[in-house]
């Protein structure tokens, strides 16, 4: 589905090119340990799922996003949802930061910004930056160690001055600072959304039975039975209040089918939507 390429350093994956010519639903986010990635997106658009938000990104919008589990997903917008993929991303670590900048990481005083995923403001300079990673891509034989050193050392440098950081310490400091998700803030953050269980728990860094337990500690009932409440009361809302279409609806709530979204409908409230819809006239 997802075709990639990749550029190692130091056998870590650094630089990696990805794409596709036929749509696809969801798909987890390449993930390499402890890594930060600057995410870039040449051709199409998607979006970037997150534990507490879904991002829009369109050609030539980027992001940064801390080590976590995320998914990327099928567009939402029509004019991109059946273009061509293409996205480029740069893997960050820990270790390689510190030998590329030693001294900017000496103080402990820096102030550290606390994010999990932040957006980039598009700018030309990214956009000349992953043109030139293409280059690498098409001519694998030039990207000895010391260039590929260079390029990353080049990413971090442009990223702190296009950012919003206090200083390149700062920046350095923040892209391994650990983001601290609230379990509750995700359940509530995705009541909407298609995710399985089992992706629901991925994004809570879980096991499926894991989740299951804490879910059900916390809420009082099975993950299934408070998801499926808690769309159906946010349905039957939309239908009582709104002449959006009965399909428009069950995909607002994270239903994958009409059909489906009616049967769960039917028999939680003994009539249809539409039922429902014309009793409220």
């Amino acid at each position: 589905m997802l075709q990639t390429k990749q550029i190692k350093l130091n056998r870590r994956v650094v630089f990696e090119s990805v794409s596709t010519e036929t749509p696809f639903h969801r798909v987890p986010k390449p993930f390499f340990e402890n890594e930060s990635c600057f995410m870039f997106v040449k051709k199409g658009g998607f979006n970037f799922r997150t534990p507490l938000k879904n991002i829009a990104l369109t050609p030539e919008n980027a992001l940064l996003a801390k080590c976590g589990n995320y998914y990327l997903e099928k567009s939402t917008s029509a004019h991109e949802e059946d273009s061509p993929l293409e996205l480029f991303g740069v893997f960050f670590y820990p270790e390689m930061v510190k030998a590329f900048f030693p001294s900017e990481l000496s103080l402990e005083s820096f102030e550290v910004t606390d994010f999990d995923v932040t957006e980039i403001d598009p700018h030309p300079i990214f956009s000349t930056y992953v043109d030139s990673l293409a280059h690498l891509f098409e001519n694998p034989h030039l990207a000895d160690d010391d260039l590929v050193r260079i390029k990353l050392k080049e990413i971090m440098l442009l990223l702190y001055k296009t950012g919003v950081f206090p200083s390149l310490g700062s920046f350095l400091k923040s892209l391994f600072h650990p983001f601290e998700y609230q379990f509750k803030e995700i359940i509530e953050a995705n009541i909407l959304s298609d995710l399985t269980l089992e992706e629901l728990a991925s994004m809570c860094h879980m096991s499926l039975s894991t989740f299951k337990r804490r879910f059900s500690e916390y809420f009082d009932v099975p993950p299934r039975t408070y998801l499926l409440q808690k769309k159906l009361q946010t349905a039957k809302e939309l239908v009582q209040m709104h002449d959006q279409p009965i399909a428009k609806i069950a995909l607002a709530c994270g239903f994958t089918s009409t059909s489906g979204f009616i049967r769960a409908y039917n028999k939680a409230y003994g009539v249809s939507p539409s039922q429902e819809r014309l009793n409220q006239k």
